[in-house]
Order: structure tokens, then sequence, then C-alpha cells
């Protein structure tokens, strides 16, 4: 006789071979669960990066905007005021003044567009006003010759008037702007 109980039911013979299949089989399972959920772990986490990188550069981009818009309200304002005070052609030591503020302005809307602190639109309607003026004012003309002589010591900048102050038509003055190397950052 056997000292086996005969409640219990004698364990298969077939078990061990299941144990030695099945757990490599659960622990190869376990594992790919492992690197899926790692593989969507980095996903998410580079997701994350790249969302924060693009928010970082779209509030870059809104600070340079701002700035722009500050740098172009400062320049209009005080061509609006060097334009309110202009004196009397009679006054020759007036206008030597007026003019020299005009290009020192115009001047400084050159640095800042190299700059790329200053947007293109108001840049070129600005240098069309200047052509404009110049084209059909002799003694913007010969104040211009006497600045330039004078005045001025940035030969890019003399250059680049020269050119905009002699163009033909509007859309010249544009594409002389285009052509200008504008630096954003501001480094040489």
């Amino acid at each position: 006789m056997s000292n086996e109980d005969p409640q219990k039911s004698p364990r298969p013979h077939w078990m061990p071979l299941i144990n030695l299949v099945a757990m490599p089989l659960l622990a190869g399972f376990a594992l790919y669960i492992s690197n899926k959920a790692m593989t969507t772990a980095n996903e998410l986490k580079r997701e994350e990066r790249e969302h924060s990188e693009q928010l970082r550069h779209e509030e870059s981009e809104h600070s340079k905007q701002l700035k722009s818009l500050e740098t172009a309200h400062q320049l209009y304002s005080q061509f609006y005021q060097t334009e309110k005070d202009k004196p009397r052609k009679s006054d020759d030591q007036q206008m030597d003044f007026y003019y020299e503020e005009v290009y020192r302005l115009q001047s400084l809307e050159f640095t800042f567009y190299k700059k790329g602190q200053l947007d293109r639109e108001p840049y070129v309607h600005w240098l069309r006003y200047r052509s404009k003026v110049y084209k059909s004012d002799k003694t913007e003309q010969k104040q211009w010759e006497r600045i330039r002589a004078h005045e001025m010591h940035n030969p890019e900048f003399l250059a680049f008037m020269d050119s905009v102050l002699n163009v033909q038509d509007g859309k010249t003055i544009e594409e002389l702007v285009a052509k200008l190397d504008v630096n954003p950052a501001g480094i040489k």
C-alpha cells in the first residue's frame, strides 16, 4: 500500500515540465513589458524636452518681437520729435543740427536692424521716406554730403545710405535691406 493520502490527488508528472517552460516565458514577458515601459517613459521624456524647448523658443521669439517694437517706438518718437522741431531753412546752424540728428537716428536704425532688434517693415518704411525726401529736397542733398564727409564714420552705413538715397523705386530699397547681413545676437 501507498502512504499517500487518497484525498490528495497526486501531482502530475508533467508539472515540472510546465514550470520549466512557463517560467522562462513569464520572465521573457516581464522583460518585454519592462522594456516597453522604459521605451514609453523615454519617449515621454523626449517629448517633454522638445515641448519645453519649443516653449523656450517661442518665449524668446516673443521677447525679440517686444524688444523690436520697443526699439521701433523709441526711434519713431525721436524721429517724430526731430521732424516736429525742424528749423526753418534760413537758420543754417539749426539746419546742420537737424540733419545731423536725422542721420544719427538713421544710423541707429541701421545698427539696430543689423542686430535683429528692428523689424524689416518699419525700417524699409523709414528708408523709403528718407529717400523720397532726399530726392525732392536740395537742402537735404547738400546736408547729406556734408554729414557724409564730416560727421559719419561707419563706412558700411555710408555706402548703404548712398545706395538707399539714390534708388529709383521702393522695391530696390527692399532689395538693399534684404542684402544686409543681419545678426540677431549682435555678435561680431
